[in-house]
């Protein structure tokens, strides 16, 4: 594979998982070309002031590249290198798509989605790689200490975790800008937030040693406005970590439409039983080929395909 990859130097976050492994990974397996370039945060790239110098050159090279914020996003969730109404508008995006060879999307439901946004480019779905958990989920920790946990910030439904009744200690995991978030955005659209947090545990930011221990004796709430692909399933697939979700056609993806603790409603809360959380830990736990799709081998067997489709 020969291209060059757009913004591979730059920060993608503290995940040990980030999207810095990911582009290390990519980098091993390709050649750089001053004639056809890969964009790994097309949002980024066309809406952060630091990457002008990239931009002018998409408007005269080939590329393909990498969507990951979700049609539906909410517009409190559209900061600087989200919103997606911006980027669909400014000139640089509407020269450099059409030098675009191909859009990746995380997932089929994003995908379906810009192919009907964009019907002459070819879209491509590829699930989000994710490495090996070194701490697998315990059941008998969970039961000594049950607790419900929000882990992550962005897209969480933070408004329904904490108005739902649940049997469990409900406990909200702080990023190291989720305070902020909370605070800056999404307190303006839900402004009794700040009132209801007094009603939960919150913890700040954890080690990577102390966040597995938390995942590894959990129940995660996923409740999400939208997405696409996100982190927090992944590494419950993983680490065989149970977790609640509404049924969304993304999360189906990556962990099946036979997953036991899809919910319906969040009144549906109020009903989890300790046999329930048994049973999706049993489910994660026993398939393997859930995590078989998240290994780097089949994410890079997968980008390979695609490569020879785009170039």
């Amino acid at each position: 594979m020969k291209f060059s990859i757009v913004g591979q130097d730059d920060s993608y976050g503290s995940h040990r998982f980030s999207n810095n492994v990911i582009l290390e990974l990519i980098a091993e397996h390709s050649l750089p070309s001053e004639k056809f370039k890969f964009v790994w945060w097309i949002e980024k790239v066309f809406l952060d002031k630091s990457f002008e110098k990239q931009r002018v050159e998409l408007e005269s090279v080939d590329w393909f590249g990498v969507a990951h914020v979700p049609l539906l996003t909410p517009k409190w969730a559209m900061y600087s290198q989200n919103d997606l109404a911006k980027l669909f508008a400014t000139e640089s995006w509407k020269k450099a798509i059409a030098n675009c060879r191909g859009i990746i999307c995380l997932s089929e439901h994003l995908a379906e989605q810009y192919k009907i946004l964009y019907p002459s480019i070819p879209v491509f779905n590829l699930k989000h790689p994710m490495g090996n958990s070194k701490h697998l989920f315990s059941l008998d920790k969970f039961l000594d200490d049950p607790k419900m946990v929000v882990v992550g910030t962005w897209l969480r439904n933070f408004q329904k975790f904490l108005s739902a009744k649940s049997p469990y200690k409900k406990v909200i995991l702080h990023t190291k800008y989720g305070k902020s978030f909370i605070r800056d955005q999404y307190a303006r659209y839900h402004p009794s937030i700040h009132g209801k947090l007094q009603t939960v545990q919150n913890v700040s930011f954890l080690s990577d040693d102390d966040y597995d221990e938390l995942l590894s004796s959990s129940l995660l709430f996923l409740g999400m406005h939208d997405t696409s692909a996100n982190n927090a399933v992944c590494e419950s697939i993983m680490s065989n970590t149970p977790f609640i979700s509404l049924r969304h056609p993304a999360v189906e993806e990556y962990v099946g439409k036979d997953y036991p603790l899809f919910i319906n409603t969040y009144e549906e809360l109020d009903s989890l039983t300790n046999d329930k959380i048994a049973g999706a830990y049993n489910y994660l736990k026993d398939n393997s080929y859930l995590k078989e799709q998240l290994s780097y081998d089949a994410f890079i067997n997968g980008f390979k395909e695609i490569f020879k489709k785009v170039k």
